[in-house]
């Protein structure tokens, strides 16, 4: 009896994954979506953002269709449902209470890949990189309330390794290539000419990586903090690190890398959307920081620009890492030089001369434009210690321009 009964459960898996193949395949489009993302996938790595936004547009107008990547217990393979098994009362299980989670929010062009690669470098985290990127293509299309339940999905996919309830649009990030390696692996196989089961497969490899480290990380770009309170209701290991930079700089590197507005025709639109985003974001931190003491800290750009070692122990401190010797040795080499990188590489973490870097904005810009960009912010300035500049001297000289200790933190 105990044969029939495992031959029964062997034919059931069978079909399940068959209708689940048959389902896969059913868009004429498909295989047109995956010969584009291949050369998507070939493209640049320093490509701009708008670039890859293009790239984006054009192919959601071929994407395969959201089907779900259900993964019931029966297509489960050994090796990961002996994982889910040996953590469900462990501290690497997916949604157990020793799971932690962690989530950068920041702005384009704050220095987020610098503050990312400090945290991904611990062994114990599992990383994704901007997995809302999504949410920029879907923002033509779509009201604020349909992105925040999209957003929330995403996150509960990423931070709780959890892909049940995510499409397959959700997961086709071109910017997950820069996640934790097996993250990058699944987008890699995801483009290729593989199907159904292999791309299952790489799943179920990124979901097993996922699973078996403590804390799970992502960065955001598409996030305002009104967004927040949810979440943080939701999942009570979870902790928010919100980076800011200086408003001038952010500004000018984004017309130059981005090329989202031009500079200095469109700049007080630009800063009039940008700093009215943060001085909302503010407002919601100080409310928050009351309501979930501990859990949501404020760090600045400049800082980890100048003091990086106690910039990153902070972090660390914050979101309960350990700062190991090579935890030091690793912030170290981010002083050296980016080997195999060109000078031009917008997103590379090496800072061989981290004030210069903090500054070039303002050997670049005129007084006349950074003066405009200081009326419009003055409230961020005020609240976040940031100082107006009086003249093109003052705006080129070595004067500070901002009071690094002043945050809105309350005590962690």
């Amino acid at each position: 009896m105990q044969w029939k009964k495992s031959l029964f459960n062997g034919l059931a898996a069978a079909s399940a994954l068959t209708l689940l193949v048959v389902l896969y395949h059913l868009s004429d489009s498909y295989d047109n979506y995956m010969i584009n993302q291949r050369k998507l996938l070939s493209s640049s790595p320093s490509s701009s953002s708008s670039s890859l936004s293009s790239s984006s547009s054009s192919l959601s107008k071929k994407s395969m269709p959201p089907i779900r990547f259900l993964v019931p217990k029966a297509l489960t393979p050994p090796s990961l449902a002996s994982t889910q098994s040996s953590t469900s009362s462990s501290s690497s299980s997916s949604s157990g209470p020793d799971k932690r989670h962690l989530l950068l929010v920041t702005k384009g062009r704050s220095g987020s890949s610098f503050t990312s690669a400090l945290i991904r470098n611990d062994r114990n985290v599992f990383y994704t990189f901007e997995p809302l990127f999504v949410l920029g293509r879907l923002s033509r299309n779509h009201d604020i309330e349909y992105l925040r339940q999209k957003a929330y999905s995403i996150f509960r996919a990423f931070l709780q390794c959890e892909f049940s309830e995510v499409s397959g649009k959700d997961l086709d990030n071109f910017q997950i290539r820069l996640s934790s390696p097996l993250a990058s692996h699944f987008l890699r196989c995801m483009r290729t000419s593989k199907s159904g089961p292999p791309h299952l497969d790489c799943l179920f490899d990124m979901i097993r990586e996922c699973r078996n480290k403590t804390v799970t990380f992502a960065k955001v770009i598409r996030f305002p903090m009104i967004w927040a309170e949810p979440v943080l209701k939701e999942l009570p290991n979870l902790k928010i690190l919100y980076l800011i930079r200086d408003p001038r700089a952010v500004l000018n590197s984004q017309a130059r890398v981005f090329h989202n507005f031009k500079w200095p025709s469109e700049l007080q639109n630009a800063s009039r959307k940008h700093c009215g985003e943060l001085e909302d974001d503010i407002a919601e931190i100080e409310r928050l920081q009351v309501l979930y003491p501990g859990r949501i800290y404020v760090i600045k750009y400049e800082r980890g620009a100048t003091e990086p070692m106690d910039y990153a122990k902070d972090i660390y401190r914050f979101s309960d890492l350990d700062f190991t010797e090579d935890t030091e040795k690793y912030v170290n080499s981010l002083k050296m030089p980016d080997v195999g990188k060109g000078k031009a590489y917008s997103y590379s973490v090496h800072r061989t001369n981290g004030s210069r870097t903090m500054n070039s904005w303002r050997y670049r810009t005129g007084f006349n434009s950074i003066s405009q960009v200081d009326k419009i912010c003055d409230n961020v300035y005020h609240k976040m210690g940031y100082h107006s500049v009086t003249s093109q001297r003052d705006l080129e000289s070595t004067r500070p321009l901002v009071d690094m200790d002043m945050v809105i933190n309350k005590e962690i």
